[in-house]
């Protein structure tokens, strides 16, 4: 896509998608564990939170946006009129619709050190188990795709674990 012109460039890039075969499982640190069991309770505690439903005919709080646009409206020439105005926000379970996409960058250029005993690569791995254990427990669905390319005629896209795949030995 040239953003300049505006327009879709044929034949610009080349894209090749990957799939992952067999691999040895990945096996944790106890220290990585312990991180990704704190990340997936706060995505529990985030997960069962009542959330605020704003613009309500009744509820718990006075929802100051709701009032605000509420008043607007009553002292312009609208003639709006109601004994029920919509200005208050009520807490309440809510189901949650999520998907989420974990993109790695698997360039050659993660093999570089981010610090004296970890590389770039292994960081990344580390995240995606933590990210991967944590939506996995909240029972969010989520794929994981890598990305590497030299220039834009030698992408590839490493499918590593579909959304609906399950995240077992496999995929970590």
């Amino acid at each position: 896509w040239d953003y300049r012109k505006v327009r879709l460039l044929p034949d610009h890039c080349r894209v090749q998608v990957m799939q992952t075969r067999d691999a040895v499982p990945f096996v944790p640190s106890p220290a990585l564990r312990l991180t990704a069991k704190r990340v997936r309770r706060k995505l529990e505690t985030l997960r069962d939170a009542p959330r605020p439903l704003h613009g309500q005919d009744s509820g718990d709080d006075i929802d100051l946006d709701a009032w605000v646009r509420f008043n607007t409206d009553l002292h312009s020439n609208s003639g709006l009129r109601t004994n029920t105005p919509p200005i208050y926000t009520r807490r309440s379970s809510t189901e949650r619709s999520l998907a989420t996409l974990l993109l790695a960058d698997l360039s050659l250029s993660t093999d570089a050190y981010a610090t004296p005993q970890a590389k770039v690569i292994d960081v990344i791995r580390d995240a995606l188990f933590v990210f991967g254990e944590a939506l996995h427990a909240v029972d969010d669905p989520f794929a994981v795709w890598g990305f590497s390319s030299v220039r834009r005629q030698h992408v590839r896209l490493q499918h590593l674990k579909p959304f609906d795949e399950p995240w077992d030995d496999a995929c970590r």
